[in-house]
């Protein structure tokens, strides 16, 4: 699994996708588990996705994908959730996602917010810090508005991951474009 967060003043959005592979013949649905205040906004395509349902169990929802494809091998399944937003000074606790009935369970994901707020981690339950050079790599950094900052950047191997954010306004915000104009003539640089 691969996702991003994206803290936003109105809106949270968790894309990414899960790689995953079917070896078994009769196993053609892939489970996800999430905190309970996403919603689903899109997942797979027309041409891999035959249905979907959510259910919610408690503080968390499990989503039920049923594929169309009726193929073993490997496959890629993107998604996107969205939330209300939660970019504001205080403490956030951002859980990964979970994918069910399956025999390994790891992945990379990075947490941005706007530009006008700082990140730090505060407690890491089962992850670790990744290089942001990762999410680079997978192309996910380019579903991020502009006005966002750099992702911080985690990796897990166990389940449930959790981790806990300080969000705190920055002091200063400062954008500022230069550049130099040099002139070479016969007597040198003007």
């Amino acid at each position: 699994l691969i996702a991003i967060t994206s803290l936003g003043i109105d809106e949270d959005a968790l894309s990414g996708w899960v790689d995953y592979e079917i070896s078994k013949v009769g196993v053609f649905s892939l489970k996800l588990r999430f905190a309970g205040r996403w919603e689903v906004v899109s997942v797979g395509d027309a041409q891999s996705v035959e249905d979907f349902q959510v259910a919610p169990d408690g503080d968390v929802k499990t989503l039920t994908v049923n594929l169309k494809s009726k193929a073993l091998g490997k496959f890629r399944l993107p998604f996107r959730l969205s939330a209300p937003g939660r970019a504001a000074p205080g403490e956030v606790v951002i859980e990964t996602l979970q994918v069910l009935d399956t025999q390994q369970d790891k992945g990379l994901f990075g947490i941005s917010a706007p530009k006008a707020f700082k990140l730090t981690s505060l407690e890491r339950n089962k992850v670790a810090p990744a290089n942001v050079q990762l999410l680079f790599a997978s192309g996910l950094l380019s579903q991020l508005s502009p006005d966002l900052d750099l992702p911080l950047a985690y990796t897990y191997n166990q389940q449930p991951a959790t981790l806990k954010l300080s969000v705190e306004p920055r002091k200063t915000e400062i954008r500022c474009t230069a550049y130099h104009v040099v002139t070479v003539g016969d007597a040198g640089m003007e």
